[in-house]
C-alpha cells in the first residue's frame, strides 16, 4: 500500500502534467525552491503544510488533492440500484456520484447508438474523464483496453484521455447520457 508521500508525488506529477506546466514554472507560480519539488516529486520529501498549501494554490487545488490517493485509470461502475438512497416523502431518487470539481471545462451530452455501431473517440486531452448514464439499451463503453457492458440505469466513469469506445449491445437503440470533464490548464 502506497504511502502519503507517494500519493504527494504521484498526484503532483500528474497535476503538473495536466496543466502542461515544466518545474520550473510550477516553482515560479508556487515560490516553492526547485530541490524541494524535485524532493516531494520523487517521494523523499516530507513537505510542510504550508508548502503543499502552495503548491496547491499553483496548481488550481485543494492540498486534500495532492494527498489523496490517485484516481483509478479503470472505469467505476454504479449499477442501477447502486448510489446513495436519497428518497423522502414526496420524490424517490439516488446520489450516483458527487464529484469536486478544479478549474474544467464541462460539456452533457445526449446521444443515441444505434444497434450494431461501434466507435472508438480519441483522447479529449490530458485529465479528461467521461461520466456516463445509460438511459436506455446496453452498451459496451470505457478505455478500449478494459471497456465495461452498461444497461439502462447503470452509471459509469473512467479516463477519456485516451482512446475509448462506445458499442452498441443488442438490437434496440442505446440513449446514454455524457458528462466530460476537462481540466483547463491554468484554469
Amino acid at each position: 500500500m502506497a504511502d502519503t508521500s507517494t500519493h504527494v508525488a504521484d498526484n503532483l506529477r500528474r497535476l503538473r502534467a495536466e496543466r502542461g506546466l515544466i518545474a520550473a514554472e510550477l516553482c515560479a507560480r508556487s515560490g516553492v525552491a526547485r530541490a524541494t519539488l524535485s524532493q516531494i516529486e520523487a517521494g523523499r520529501g516530507n513537505p510542510r503544510l504550508e508548502t503543499l498549501q502552495d503548491l496547491a494554490t499553483a496548481l488550481g487545488v485543494d492540498p486534500g488533492d495532492l494527498l489523496a490517493p490517485p484516481v483509478s485509470t479503470s472505469a467505476t461502475v454504479v449499477r442501477r440500484d447502486g448510489g446513495l438512497d436519497i428518497s423522502d416523502a414526496v420524490i424517490a431518487g439516488r446520489l450516483v456520484r458527487s464529484l469536486t470539481i478544479p478549474a474544467a471545462l464541462v460539456e452533457f451530452y445526449d446521444n443515441e447508438i444505434a444497434p450494431g455501431v461501434r466507435s472508438v473517440s480519441a483522447s479529449h486531452g490530458v485529465g479528461a474523464h467521461e461520466h456516463v448514464y445509460i438511459l436506455a439499451g446496453r452498451v459496451l463503453a470505457g478505455p478500449v483496453d478494459a471497456p465495461v457492458e452498461l444497461s439502462h440505469g447503470d452509471y459509469a466513469a473512467y479516463p477519456a484521455d485516451r482512446p475509448h469506445l462506445w458499442e452498441c449491445v443488442g438490437n434496440v437503440p442505446a440513449r446514454v447520457w455524457i458528462t466530460q470533464v476537462m481540466p483547463r490548464p491554468g484554469g
